[in-house]
């Protein structure tokens, strides 16, 4: 009997780089994301350093200019916590649709991996038989030849 060949091979292998893909993609996202936190708590760092060498320079006597840097600085700080709170967000977004579309891929994979596990069970019952219907047509033969 000839060897168990799955139709839908191809597809299977082709579902499965795509999912590698995909992971990989997901991947990305989770390490910019990563980078992002990192760099929003730097910046939540520098800006209590910041507030509070103000806040020294204040119980000091400071020049009204010293203090516009410091406000200055802090407003700074501030835009950037905005952009990278906005740059966290659009990550957060774009895992969670990552995440679906990977779910829906190892779906789909998973879908074909049980096909061709059934299609092999199947392959495997028709070679029993027909070995079994070979060792029948041996048995009888040799009875006849017997007789």
């Amino acid at each position: 009997m000839k060897k168990f060949h799955f139709s839908m091979e191809n597809l299977l292998s082709y579902k499965n780089q795509i999912l590698d893909s995909e992971l990989k993609i997901l991947s990305d996202l989770k390490r910019q994301q990563q980078e992002s936190l990192a760099r929003m708590v730097c910046i939540e760092q520098n800006y209590e350093k910041c507030k509070a060498s103000l806040d020294l320079k204040l119980t000091e006597i400071a020049s009204p200019h010293e203090c516009q840097l410091y406000l200055h600085y802090i407003g700074d700080l501030n835009t950037q916590k905005k952009a990278v709170r906005r740059e966290i967000d659009r990550l957060d977004m774009r895992i969670s649709e990552q995440i679906e579309y990977v779910r829906e891929m190892k779906i789909e994979a998973k879908t074909l991996e049980s096909l061709k596990e059934s299609k092999l069970e199947e392959y495997g019952k028709a070679v029993l038989k027909k070995a079994e219907l070979n060792m029948d047509e041996f048995i009888s033969g040799t009875r006849v030849l017997k007789a």
